[in-house]
């Protein structure tokens, strides 16, 4: 159990790692068009100025921008908001549940008792519970994009039949 702990805190570091990824992407290629997002990208890069070279990734500066967002530092953010609520939380797991939940795991299979394993049952559930949050996130975020898209085809369909209209008008077409 002790390693399928440690196993599941390795899987959440390459997820809080791939969201924070696509995060970057996203206010590097300024794709969030929230008033917040500008302010974001000067923290970002202020984040990555901070740094040391040989760091490659910093949960802590994320995590840190995460709380910034939570407490309203940065104002109203679209999709990059949603994406940061999400590495939220599996940095949060990452750095802290489980990590906990395995060692109370270790703990109790060094002396198995009522108490201890207990707590490392409470920790795994805070662990479930978490990676349930991020999920309700996730499908969120999924049903955020299908509406998105729905309203990019209304927005396009309205356009082509606005220049149907227009060609009709002007002479040059059929209805």
């Amino acid at each position: 159990m002790v390693v399928a702990q440690s196993q599941v805190t390795s899987r959440l570091t390459l997820q809080a790692r791939e969201l924070c990824g696509i995060l970057d992407e996203m206010l590097c290629n300024r794709l969030d068009p929230g008033p917040g997002a500008a302010p974001l990208l000067t923290r970002r890069l202020a984040d990555w100025t901070a740094a040391p070279a040989d760091e490659t990734f910093s949960s802590a500066a994320w995590r840190a921008l995460a709380a910034d967002y939570a407490a309203g530092q940065f104002g109203r953010l679209d999709q990059v908001g949603r994406l940061l609520d999400m590495a939220a939380i599996a940095l949060q797991l990452q750095d802290e549940a489980s990590p906990e939940a395995h060692r109370l795991l270790g703990e109790a299979r060094a002396h198995p008792d009522a108490n201890t394993l207990g707590a490392a049952r409470d920790a795994q559930q805070a662990v479930m519970t978490g990676l349930e949050a991020l999920l309700q996130r996730m499908d969120e975020w999924e049903d955020y994009q299908e509406v998105l898209l729905l309203v990019k085809t209304l927005i396009d369909d309205q356009h082509n039949l606005r220049g149907r209209t227009q060609d009709v008008l002007s002479g040059g077409g059929e209805n």
